[in-house]
């Protein structure tokens, strides 16, 4: 008899670590695009991909280039845009009136930023988490110097 109290206990359990929206089903659910920072690929976002299309969510984990399961020699990647290219392609693609929720980690954050100023009609929200994040964007020289200095220092470092 209280096996199946502990089971009952445990599915209930279950149910309460995802967050429910009675009426989610009637609105309209944004679609996230998880940035990864350096060092990581869209492996890193998993468990909270998981959560997140449990809640209903259009989530999309995209692989910088050379990080992840993209086949780029990371030895060819000789520039900030160059390595950025996966998440310019990706919104260039966008249906036009699709907007997304960009969601970048650690150096991701330059990621956003980038596409933000590339694509601010494209972009619904941005969201940096423990993420680099320049002020003006890429707007002066020294934040083109910056990006090298960070790159140089983390993929050759």
């Amino acid at each position: 008899m209280s096996g199946g109290r502990v089971e009952e206990e445990k599915e209930h359990t279950k149910s309460e670590m995802l967050p429910t929206y009675p009426h989610h089903h009637h609105r309209q659910q944004h679609h996230l695009v998880l940035i990864h920072g350096i060092g990581h690929g869209a492996w890193c976002w998993y468990k909270i991909r998981c959560l997140l299309e449990a809640s209903g969510y259009k989530v999309t984990c995209l692989d910088l280039k050379g990080a992840g399961i993209d086949q780029s020699d990371p030895n060819t990647i000789l520039t900030f845009q160059d390595y950025n290219k996966p998440l310019i392609n990706f919104l260039s693609n966008l249906p036009l009136d699709e907007k997304v929720v960009l969601v970048g980690h650690s150096v991701g954050g330059m990621s956003l930023t980038d596409a933000i100023h590339r694509f601010a009609n494209k972009i619904h929200m941005a969201i940096y988490v423990a993420a680099t994040m320049l002020e003006h964007g890429f707007s002066t020289h020294q934040d083109f110097k910056d990006v090298r200095f960070i790159s140089s220092f983390v993929f050759f470092g």
